[in-house]
This record gives structure tokens, C-alpha cells and sequence, in this order.
């Protein structure tokens, strides 16, 4: 589910595609209404790892500054929205994330044999993705995306998925 209210765009539940494709709208709208920053809200968990590298991609070529917030949890694609969002990246005391990606979790069609091939692809460019935007050995981000490791707010600070910690308000 995706609400925007003025610069301010909050995703809850799984970033399945339909949702990141109304993401990705959102974020080209704003991006070509004005350069002000906009804000992300994140909640949620699971989804499609072709929907998470679309929004990926609108990230590469968003002129406007873009600062992502959790509130509660980002796991698998909504955790790497958060840990690629390209401004400051924030989470709540409480929050958690997690990398870990469902091997089923591509859209793509075609053979069992073409979806793996398609799904290895897209976990390689989204491994190389979270290890360029974190200076991490992908070997690590790799690791992250299997092992579905949880982090507090303090251990993805220290794993640098995030920048700050933020309190309530």
C-alpha cells in the first residue's frame, strides 16, 4: 500500500510489484514536480525482487534528495529500498532489518529453469547494489541475502544500512 501526502511517500506491507510500481510513479511525479527532498516511509516485508530493482533503478536518476524512514520493520525487498535509498536513512529504536530475499520472490515467467537464471541475476545486481551503497565486500551482502540475519536498530547502524537512529515523533 502506498499513501503520499505531499513529499512524503509511506509504503506499508510487502513491495510486491504493484506496489513498487505505484512507488516508482510516485517518486518520478515528485522528482519532476520540484528538486525539494522527499521523504520515505518504510513498514513491511517481503515482496518482488523485480519490483525492489525497479525502484532501485528510479533511485539512480531521482534528481530530488530522498531520506528513508523505518518505522517497525523492513525485511527483504523493503529492507534493500531502505539500505539503497540513496539520502539518509533512518530507523526508529525499535525497528528491524533484514535483507533476506525469498528465492521465489522474482515475477518473472517462463521456465523453472529461466526464473532461477533471472532471479541469480537480480540478486547479483541488487548484492552489488547494497555492497556499492554500504562499502561492503558483496561476499557479506550476499551472506545477508540468504541467511534472513534480523537486526535491531543498533546492529544495522553497526552493519551501516542505516545512518541514524531517530526517537519517536
Amino acid at each position: 500500500m502506498i499513501l503520499v501526502d505531499g513529499r512524503r511517500i509511506m509504503v506499508s506491507g510487502p513491495l510486491d510489484d504493484d506496489t513498487a510500481n505505484e512507488l516508482c510513479g510516485a517518486l518520478v511525479a515528485l522528482d519532476r514536480e520540484s528538486f525539494g527532498p522527499v521523504e520515505l516511509l518504510l513498514n513491511g516485508s517481503g515482496g518482488s525482487v523485480d519490483g525492489c530493482a525497479a525502484v532501485l533503478d528510479i533511485f539512480a536518476v531521482l534528481r530530488a534528495p530522498l531520506e528513508a524512514t523505518v518505522r517497525g520493520r523492513a525485511d527483504g525487498p523493503v529492507g534493500i529500498v531502505l539500505v539503497c535509498a540513496p539520502g539518509v536513512r533512518r530507523v526508529s529504536p525499535n525497528a528491524t532489518v533484514s535483507l533476506r530475499v525469498d528465492r521465489s520472490a522474482s515475477s518473472a515467467l517462463g521456465s523453472i529453469e529461466q526464473a532461477a537464471d533471472l532471479l541469480k541475476t537480480r540478486l547479483d545486481h541488487l548484492a552489488g547494489a547494497i555492497a556499492d551503497r554500504i562499502g561492503a565486500d558483496v561476499a557479506f551482502i550476499e551472506r545477508e541475502l540468504k541467511s534472513g540475519v534480523v537486526r535491531d536498530a543498533e546492529d544495522a547502524k553497526q552493519a551501516n544500512f542505516v545512518d541514524e537512529i531517530v526517537e519517536a515523533g
